[in-house]
């Protein structure tokens, strides 16, 4: 069972995602990964959540990718975890594989942002378009202007360096005290977004960089953005900031 201190640990993770492994032993010491299911259904993902609280062990720090620092616990009585949850559709892949008897369960979620890769993208992503903002055209730049003086604003508004709350009124005219390159530096935000956010500002945008295998486009609409489809991370600087860019809603 895990100690309140794990407990705590636990719930402090990033909601959203649970992955499980079914692990076979393949020596005296080692277990590995049969099966693998990735849960981000909302009502299983609390049953799994809340069955790894109450039943899970040993939780520790076990792997990262791009995108997330993964926490782990093991769920060794495998036929009650069976009985719990092998009626479950997404879960059948952990029950049916045929690579040999499952010892135990590995339950992982989210535990912090792997913080340096995304530094390290968003730098390279503001170099790109520092260098490339300053050949727009000023006949299209007067557009960008008008559209951030004039144009639909975000209902809420914030600092992008300190985090506070701002009235996006307050912010239209950053476009004109500012230069293009800090410009652009002072309105580059990131979230991580599914494909169908991201397909239409792929319309009539123009590759100008590329980060790792993944271009950054420049969209004469209004902004630029990069989007990593592996782990789904997106950033986008706004040239009409505060207001939305030309056409966003269509």
């Amino acid at each position: 069972m895990m100690t309140k201190n794990d407990k705590e640990r636990f719930n402090k993770r990033i909601s959203g995602e649970v992955q499980i492994s079914a692990d076979i032993r393949v020596s005296d010491l080692m277990t590995e990964g049969a099966a693998y299911v990735t849960i981000t259904e909302s009502s299983l993902y609390e049953r799994v959540c809340q069955y790894a609280l109450q039943h899970g062990e040993d939780l520790q720090g076990m792997f990262k990718d791009e995108k997330y620092e993964y926490m782990s616990c093991f769920v060794r009585d495998v036929a009650a975890f069976r009985s719990n949850f092998e009626s479950e559709e997404l879960l059948k892949p952990l029950f049916n594989h045929d690579k040999g008897d499952t010892v135990e369960f590995v339950i992982s979620v989210p535990e912090k942002r792997v913080e340096d890769y995304g530094d390290i993208v968003r730098k390279e992503f503001v170099d790109i378009i520092q260098k490339h903002v300053i050949t727009i055209n000023n006949k299209l730049w007067k557009k960008f202007v008008k559209q951030a003086m004039t144009g639909t604003t975000l209902y809420i508004g914030f600092d992008i360096n300190t985090g506070a709350m701002v009235d996006p009124e307050d912010e239209r005219d950053t476009i004109l005290k500012s230069s293009r390159q800090e410009f652009v530096r002072t309105t580059t935000f990131d979230s991580f977004q599914p494909y169908y956010y991201v397909e239409r500002l792929y319309s009539g945008a123009k590759e100008i960089g590329n980060i790792n295998g993944f271009n950054v486009w420049f969209n004469e609409r209004g902004f630029y953005f990069y989007w990593n489809e592996k782990t789904e991370f997106l950033i986008e600087s706004w040239l009409t900031f505060p207001a939305y860019p030309y056409g966003w809603f269509k």
